[in-house]
C-alpha cells in the first residue's frame, strides 16, 4: 500500500460551516413545486420513447397514479401491487433486485409483469404535466431535482434536457436549465429513473444468534445507500431505492443565477463578541454576453449589510466569496439544547444587474464555533467537544434510514428512529436543527458522479510492527475519516496522534475506500478448471493478504476489464481467499487479473 508521510500533532479545533439548507420556507416567490401526483409506469410495460412520452396531453390511463417524493417499490406498495415489506415476512413475497436471489427464494413467481419478468431490471417512466405563467423575455427557468436514485434521463415538452451518464448517483442535486424547452401554460415532464448498476447480491437472512448480515457487496460499487442490500440491523430493500426521493421544481431567475449561498462564522474565542462572516455564493451567467453587476446582502435582525461587485463572462460560473468579511458585532450565539438558546440569523441575497433583481435567495445559519481538544486521563486519550469555547456533553445513538424513505411531517414527528445521517431530505435537518435544537455530527458526506471512484472512504492508519508487539496505533482525532471526494478533487486531513503512542516511529496514511481499487496482496491465482471452454462456467480462487484497515474491496479483472468484485478483510498477518464466477464469452487468449497478479490462458471453443 502506498505509504504517505503524516504530520503529527496534540490538539486541533475546527469551525463547523453554519448554513441551512433550502427549505421551502425560504423560497423566493418564483417558485414552483412539482411534488404531489405523478404518473408512473416500467419501461417493460410503456415502449413508447422519451420524445413523445413528455408531449403534453399524451394519456397514461394504464399507468400508476403516484406521490412524489417517492421510491418505485414505496409507490407500489400503496397501489396494492406488492405487500408491506416492513410487516411480517412480506419481503419474501417481493423479487429483489438480484436474479440469483429470486432464483435461490423462489421470488420471481411474485412479480406482477409478464412472464414474471425482474421489476427492478428495467427503467421506470415519471411523468407529469405543469402550467407555467407568462414570464419576462430574459427570464430563465431551471428544472431542479434534489436527488433520484440511481440514473435518469429527463424530457421537456418533446426535448431531451439530461442523460443518465450526466444524472447519475444517490446524493447529487441537479439543475437544468430548459429555457428553450418551456412555454408559457401546459408543459409535459417525462422522467426515465434507471435502477443501480451493481444490485449486489443479500447475503444471509436474519439468523437468531447467527453471523452478521454484510452490506460488503457489488452495490458498493455504485454511489448509493449501500445498506438498503441488506445489514446486520436492516432488512434489503428489493429495489435498492429506485425512485424520485427528493423534491422536483421548478423557478425562474433574470440571466445570473445564485446558487449555494454559504456562511461560515469564526469567532476570536475566548472572546464571542464579534463574529467573523464568510460569505459566498455561486454565480452562473445563463447567457452568451458578459454580465456586470453588485451581489448584495442584508442579515436581518441587525443593520450589516454588504455589496459585492461581480463580472461574469459569457456562461461562466464563479465562486464569489465577499471580501471584506463582514463582522457581527454583539451576536446572538447558537448553543446545543440545555446550553442556551438556538437562535438563527437569515441572510438576504440578491444579484442585481442595471438596479434590476437577477435573482434572490435566503440562507439561515447560526454564529457558533465547534471545536476538539485532546483529552487525557491515566494514559487514555480521548476527544472533548467544544462549542463556543465550552465543554459540551455529548449524547447520541444510531439511526438509519426508512427503508423505503417513505416519510412526512407527521413520522419525522413520531418516529425518529426512521431516519439516518446522510441520506435525509433536507425537511428532515430544518426539523431537526429548529424544532428540536438537536446537534449532532455527520460522520460522511456523498458524491454522486460517475465514474465508480467518485466515492471514496479514507481512514488514517499509524502502521508500526514493533509498536505493541505488533499491533497498530490510530490516531486519536481526525478532521476526516469518512469523507467523499469528486473527479479530481482534493481534501486535506489532519489527524491527531499522542507522541508516545509512536515510539518514536514515522507515521504513515493508508488510503482505501468502499469503491475504489486500493492495493492488496495476491499471493496466489488459480482457475477451477484446466480445460478452459467458451460458455462454460468456471471459478477463480485468489489468496489475499495486505488489505486495507477495515477491508478491502478486491476486483476481478479479465483483459482489462472489470467482471466481478468481492469484499476480503485480511491484514496482520491474516489471509482470506476469494472466490469469483466466471465465464468466458468467446475463446482464444486471456489475461485473468486479481490484485497486480496476472494470469494468462486459453479459452478453447
Amino acid at each position: 500500500m502506498k505509504a504517505i508521510p503524516l504530520l503529527t500533532s496534540l490538539l486541533f479545533s475546527v469551525a463547523l460551516a453554519s448554513a441551512a439548507p433550502r427549505d421551502k420556507s425560504n423560497s423566493p416567490r418564483n417558485r414552483l413545486d412539482l411534488d404531489g401526483e405523478w404518473t408512473m409506469q416500467s419501461s417493460f410495460l410503456e415502449k413508447d420513447v422519451g420524445s413523445n412520452l413528455s408531449q403534453p396531453g399524451r394519456a397514461t390511463k394504464t399507468w400508476h397514479r403516484v406521490q412524489v417524493p417517492t421510491m418505485v417499490l414505496s409507490a407500489l406498495t400503496k397501489a396494492g401491487v406488492y405487500p408491506d415489506l416492513r410487516v411480517g415476512l412480506n419481503a419474501y413475497q417481493i423479487p429483489d433486485s438480484s436474479d440469483e436471489f429470486n432464483a435461490k427464494h423462489d421470488l420471481a413467481k411474485f412479480s406482477h409483469l409478464p412472464d414474471k419478468r425482474n421489476p427492478w431490471r428495467d427503467p421506470w417512466w415519471f411523468r407529469r404535466e405543469f402550467t407555467l405563467p407568462k414570464l419576462p423575455a430574459d427570464r430563465r427557468v431551471w428544472l431542479h431535482f434534489d436527488a433520484i436514485n440511481y440514473r435518469a434521463e429527463v424530457w421537456v415538452n418533446g426535448k431531451q434536457v439530461a442523460d443518465r451518464q450526466e444524472m447519475a448517483g444517490m446524493f447529487q442535486r441537479f439543475q437544468f436549465d430548459i429555457t428553450e424547452h418551456a412555454k408559457t401554460g401546459v408543459n409535459a415532464l417525462a422522467v426515465k429513473v434507471y435502477p443501480v448498476d451493481h444490485p449486489g447480491l443479500p447475503q444471509k437472512q436474519v439468523e437468531v444468534l447467527g453471523p452478521e448480515r454484510s452490506f460488503h457487496t457489488e452495490l458498493e460499487r455504485d454511489v448509493t445507500e449501500i445498506v438498503s442490500v441488506g445489514y446486520d440491523c436492516m432488512m434489503t430493500v428489493p429495489d435498492r431505492n429506485m425512485g424520485l426521493w427528493q423534491n422536483v421544481w421548478l423557478d425562474w431567475t433574470g440571466p445570473v443565477d445564485i446558487r449555494n449561498p454559504f456562511v461560515v462564522t469564526d469567532l476570536p474565542l475566548p472572546e464571542t463578541n464579534r463574529a467573523t462572516l464568510t460569505v459566498s455564493a455561486e454565480l452562473v451567467n445563463a447567457t452568451a454576453s458578459p454580465v456586470k453587476g453588485i451581489l448584495r446582502g442584508t442579515f436581518t435582525g441587525t443593520d450589516l449589510r454588504f455589496e459585492q461587485p461581480v463580472e461574469l463572462a459569457a456562461h461562466e460560473t464563479k465562486v464569489v466569496t465577499v471580501d471584506p468579511k463582514p463582522v457581527m458585532h454583539n451576536p446572538r450565539l447558537w448553543w446545543p439544547v440545555n446550553y442556551g438558546e438556538q437562535y438563527l440569523y437569515n441572510l438576504a441575497l440578491s444579484f442585481e444587474t442595471g438596479r434590476v433583481a437577477s435573482d434572490r435567495e435566503k440562507v439561515t445559519f447560526g454564529v457558533r464555533e465547534i471545536g476538539y481538544e485532546l483529552l487525557a486521563i491515566k494514559g487514555w486519550h480521548g476527544r472533548r467537544v467544544l462549542v463556543n469555547g465550552q465543554r459540551i456533553l455529548c449524547r447520541g445513538g444510531y439511526i438509519q434510514p426508512e427503508l423505503m424513505f417513505d416519510w412526512d411531517a407527521r413520522r419525522m414527528e413520531t418516529d425518529i428512529g426512521a431516519t439516518y445521517s446522510w441520506a435525509e431530505p433536507e425537511q428532515y435537518f430544518y426539523w431537526v436543527r429548529e424544532a428540536r435544537n438537536w446537534m449532532f455530527m455527520m460522520e460522511g458526506g456523498s458524491a454522486s458522479l460517475p465514474p465508480i471512484s467518485s466515492l471514496s472512504r479514507f481512514l488514517p492508519e499509524v502502521n508500526q510492527p514493533t509498536l505493541r508487539t505488533g499491533e497498530e496505533a490510530l490516531p486519536v482525532l481526525w478532521s476526516d475519516n469518512y469523507f467523499s471526494l469528486l473527479p479530481h478533487e482534493s481534501h486535506e486531513l489532519t489527524a491527531t496522534l499522542v507522541t508516545q503512542d509512536l515510539a518514536g516511529a514515522k507515521p504513515i496514511l493508508e488510503v482505501g475506500g468502499w469503491n475504489i481499487e486500493s492495493e492488496v496482496d495476491c499471493r496466489a491465482l488459480a482457475l477451477s478448471s484446466k480445460e478452459i471452454k467458451a460458455g462454460r462456467p468456471l471459478t477463480v480462487t485468489a489468496d489475499i493478504a495486505g488489505t486495507f484497515l477495515d477491508g478491502s474491496r478486491v476486483f476481478l479483472k479479465v483483459d482489462g476489464l472489470v467482471k466481478a468484485s468481492l469484499w476480503a478483510w485480511a491484514r496482520d498477518g491474516r489471509q482470506e481467499t476469494l472466490t469469483f464466477p466466471l465465464t468466458f464469452d468467446r475463446p482464444g487468449k486471456h489475461m485473468v487479473e486479481v490484485g497486480g497478479r496476472k494470469l494468462e490462458l486459453t479459452v478453447k471453443p
